[in-house]
């Protein structure tokens, strides 16, 4: 989670759950809010994951970040996993070629997508692709 102004990171904090989802988040803006001395009132808009990624992560963060931008008359912004990843990535526009995001679903599957680095626009469509070596006959 992560709050900014522009292109400035304010605050951020970052949590690797499996588990506990519902419980970390809230208390988690609160923390950021309050490293960023700011109020819930000064929010324009919420970016929220859309997916791919665990249903109950997913599922949990959407919920919060509809509330909140109603409760505040905030704009909800969807993001893909895939979008945010790209975006993470140092000097894009200098590097030509393409860049595979894979994400593990935590079955026996990926989720992939291809992007131009040098715009980190999406070339292809996401898809699952199943692990070679846990296929089904």
């Amino acid at each position: 989670m992560a709050l900014g102004r522009g292109a400035v990171v304010l605050a951020a904090e970052r949590r690797e759950l499996r588990y506990g989802h519902s419980e970390a988040l809230l208390p988690m803006i609160d923390r950021v809010m309050q490293a960023a001395a700011l109020e819930t009132a000064a929010l324009d808009a919420v970016a929220v994951a859309v997916g791919p990624g665990g249903f109950t992560g997913i599922r949990v963060g959407l919920g919060a970040a509809h509330g909140i931008t109603l409760a505040l008359q905030a704009r909800l912004v969807g993001v893909t996993s895939f979008a945010a990843i790209i975006s993470a990535l140092p000097d894009k526009t200098g590097t030509p070629g393409a860049v595979l995001v894979a994400l593990d679903s935590r079955r026996d599957d990926l989720y992939v997508q291809l992007f131009d680095r040098p715009s980190a626009e999406p070339v292809t469509g996401p898809a699952p692709i199943r692990h070679p070596t846990r296929a089904v006959c």
